[in-house]
Order: structure tokens, then sequence, then C-alpha cells
């Protein structure tokens, strides 16, 4: 009679990994067969073929813990692979966003495997300065984000390179230089430079760096400034933050806030209030800064790749185009 892998022993082996911060790598051909009886059943969850994760694993919100976790997963089944490009950057810390959390991105330039499958991207680029980051070798910081800004639009790339400069891992000074130095006639690289020359560490979330990018991105002109401390006209020396803040030729400002689920989600934690009790105030911050003279751009994440938003946004509110913009 075949051996078949019961709940408890799955439980087992998903507890294990869990603590290991890692995915669950079957280690018989039965464990195997009962965990894809389960992926079939949605009762478990694949992320990378040949490895499982907890169904509740899958929610949006944990989607960049479980791409680390296959990143560690993989780095310790394939000790001679090295991660780049957004990969790596999850083993840096960075924010990386959902949609380049896959394929799984590696240096590789000997491999005989395919360059590129759902699942994978092999560079054929020889990696440099590797070390061991996150418990996986990793390519150098300056390398990672070249190859990130490479892969992807500005708006996409822009948060994983202004969460680096954040943190004070890099100065954007050191990335345009290793850009000028090592991206020469590669495919995107103006599109790169573009991204490390608008890079900004004040930029506080994902969000916020996703909607500059994709104002540089149509050629409109940037904020000058990020998280302005603007004063209260009511509250003598009380001022208020704003995500953003453009000067234009004509004298006027405008503020720029960007507004998201996980912005008030945030407030709420942090401030003990509810969702109710934090929009009444940003209504009435609204207010106060209107009273400076200055219009308030509300700016809603969930809406920025529908066609014409903020290309209609940005005019209504008299934000000028300075260029063809950057594709």
């Amino acid at each position: 009679m075949k051996h078949t892998a019961c709940g408890e022993e799955l439980e087992r082996l998903f507890k294990e990994s869990e603590e290991r911060r890692r995915c669950l790598y079957p280690n018989s051909r039965s464990v195997e067969k009962a965990l894809l009886r389960r992926v079939e059943a949605k009762e478990v969850y694949s992320p990378y073929p040949g490895l499982f994760e907890r169904s509740c694993w899958s929610a949006q919100e944990y989607r960049r813990l479980v791409a680390t976790r296959v990143v560690k997963t993989l780095a310790e089944l394939h000790p001679e692979w090295v991660f780049t490009s957004f990969s790596a950057a999850l083993m840096y810390g960075l924010w990386v966003p959902y949609s380049r959390l896959n394929p799984i991105r590696i240096c590789a330039p000997n491999a005989s495997y395919r360059r590129r499958s759902k699942h994978l991207w092999v560079s054929r680029l020889a990696p440099t300065d590797v070390h061991l980051e996150g418990e996986a070798n990793v390519t150098g910081l300056c390398q990672t984000l070249l190859e990130s800004a490479l892969d992807a639009p500005v708006h996409l790339a822009l948060p994983t390179i202004d969460s680096a400069l954040r943190y004070l891992l890099i100065s954007r000074e050191d990335l345009l230089e290793y850009a000028q130095r090592e991206g020469y006639r590669r495919r995107g690289i103006g599109r790169a430079r573009a991204a490390f020359a608008h890079a900004d560490g004040e930029s506080e979330n994902g969000g916020e760096s996703m909607v500059r990018g994709i104002i540089i991105e149509l050629g409109f002109m940037p904020p000058i400034m990020l998280q302005a401390e603007l004063p209260d006209p009511l509250n003598q020396g009380h001022v208020y933050r704003v995500d953003m803040l453009w000067e234009l030729d004509d004298g006027r400002c405008v503020i720029g806030e960007v507004d998201g689920a996980r912005k008030y989600k945030d407030a709420d934690c942090l401030k003990g209030k509810t969702t109710q009790d934090v929009l009444v105030e940003e209504r009435q911050r609204e207010s106060r800064l209107t009273a400076l003279g200055m219009p308030v751009m509300r700016v809603l994440v969930r809406q920025i790749f529908e066609p014409g938003y903020m290309e209609s946004l940005l005019e209504a509110f008299g934000i000028p185009r300075i260029g063809p913009g950057v594709r």
C-alpha cells in the first residue's frame, strides 16, 4: 500500500518551513502529490514550480513576503545562483512593485537552460560585486538597481530606487556615475538614467514614487519638493507636511497629495482612529492648506493607470509639460 501524506504531516512540514522563512519544498513524491492535489483544491498555493505555501499567503498584502521566501528557498536549492534586478532588491529590503516580483531574475552567464520562462529570467551578463544578502547571493546594489531600471518603465523602477536612497544605501550621484560607466548602449539605458536622475529618498512609499514616475513618463514637470512642510494658517507653530509641491513659473504653488487605502490604514494603526476620523481630519487639513492660496491636487493610486487620468488631472491644475516624456 502506497503511503499518502496526511494533513498532519503537511501541517508539520509547513510549520517547519515557515519557521525557517522558506517555502515548503517536498521531501518525497508522496508529499509532492498531496500538495499538488491541495493546489487544485485551492487549499495550498504554489508561487514557483515545486515550491508551496499555505493558501492564506497568496493574499495581496503577503505577496512580497512570499516572493522573498521563494528567493531564499531557491538560493538554498541552487547555491550557485546569483540573484539580480528586482529579486536581489527584495533581499536588500527594498520596495518592489507587485508586477515585478515574478519572474525570478538571476545572473548566470554560462547557464545552459532557457534564458526566459514564465517563472525565471536568466541574464547572460556576468554578476559584479557578488555578496550574501538576506541569505542569498546577489549582485552589488548598483548593478541590482541598474538591472531593475533597465527591466521596467520609470514608474515601476522608481519605487525601488527611491527606497534605496531613503535607506541611505547609495546616492543618486553614484547611480548616475555607474549607469554612465556600465550602461553604455544597453537597451533601455535612457529610461534608466531618467529614473536615476529623478530618484528621491524623500518619497515615503511606493505609491508616491509610482505617481511621480508616471508624471515623468508623461513629460510633465515633476514636483520640486517631496514631504514639504507648510505652516498651518490657524495654528502658529504647527506645520502640515504634504507629499508633493510644485512652484510654477507664474508664482503659483500646487500641492500634490497621493491617496490610497494603505495610507489610511496605516494612519488608523498609528493613531487608533477610525477611517472616518482620519478622513474628517484630512478634509480639515485640506481646507487649511487651501487657505494658503495653494490648490490641493489629490491623486488616487487606484486610478493612476486609467487612460488619460493623470494627464487630465495635471492639466487641470496647470502643471506644465516640459518635454516629450520618457518611454
